[in-house]
């Protein structure tokens, strides 16, 4: 007997149909061994090993076309590895400077958070007093 041409697919449709192509062999050649084998039986289990190996090739090119799909559907990339790493370099330093200027923003809208509820306190100490002490009040809390 001829060998099964290999036809790249997936590893399950592949085990199927080697299945199916050695159960008919076996069937042949149990039917064989008996003595009752005929040449029309032979000639029906190659028809029907040539159909499930058309319908395998037809399920195959679906595939194939599937997969051309997908892959055009996919994003497309044109820079290098190179160029990547340049990209991300630079990116990288930007975000350190961009950082260091955030922090000190930060710190100077802190600091003036700071002022104002010093100032804020001190009216709150002043309206808590006599108005004699008014001005000794703010003095210490400007110390």
């Amino acid at each position: 007997l001829a060998q099964a041409p290999q036809v790249r697919c997936f590893p399950t449709q592949q085990r199927t149909f080697e299945m199916k192509l050695s159960c008919a062999v076996l069937g042949l050649l149990v039917a064989s061994t008996e003595g009752s084998v005929t040449l029309d039986e032979v000639l029906m289990l190659r028809e029907q090993v040539k159909a499930q190996r058309a319908l395998f090739e037809e399920q195959q090119a679906v595939l194939e076309g599937l997969k051309k799909e997908r892959d055009a559907r996919r994003l497309q990339t044109y820079a290098t590895t190179a160029e990547l790493a340049t990209q991300v370099a630079a990116l990288q330093a930007t975000d350190y400077s961009l950082g260091g200027a955030l922090d000190s923003a930060w710190m100077c809208l802190c600091g003036a958070l700071v002022m104002f509820m010093h100032a804020g306190f001190g009216m709150l100490e002043t309206g808590s007093c006599r108005a004699k002490n008014a001005s000794n009040v703010l003095m210490k809390n400007l110390v």
